[in-house]
């Protein structure tokens, strides 16, 4: 059949996803006495222990970073006092080492 050919009445089933299966689950060989250790998928019975989801865990790390102030004014004030004083100086080949370590840590990651 070509392309832009059209074939009569076709109907087409959508495909209900299935269920994920949920830690501590019945059957199979996991859980607490299970061999692939404890809260695993399939197990026998509930282990006990929380699941983390991705939502949780962004949640959590949201709620640490607003905690965080937006601008450290104590560290702020320190480095404006010694740029005045003329304390505060730079080594530009250790910011020129510290960017090619980054860059190459980014590339392998």
């Amino acid at each position: 059949m070509k392309v832009n050919q059209t074939a009569g009445d076709v109907i087409i089933n959508k495909k209900t996803p299935e269920p994920l299966p949920t830690a501590g689950g019945t059957g199979g060989s996991g859980g607490p006495s299970g061999a692939d250790g404890p809260g695993r998928p399939g197990g026998k019975g509930d282990s006990g222990w929380a699941i983390k989801t991705s939502t949780s865990i962004q949640s959590n790390i949201k709620k640490a970073i607003d905690a965080e102030p937006e601008i450290r004014t104590e560290l702020v004030k320190n480095y404006k006092e010694q740029i005045k004083s003329g304390e505060y100086k730079i080594d530009p080949d250790e910011v020129a080492s510290k960017m090619i370590y980054d860059s190459l840590v980014e590339d392998l990651a």
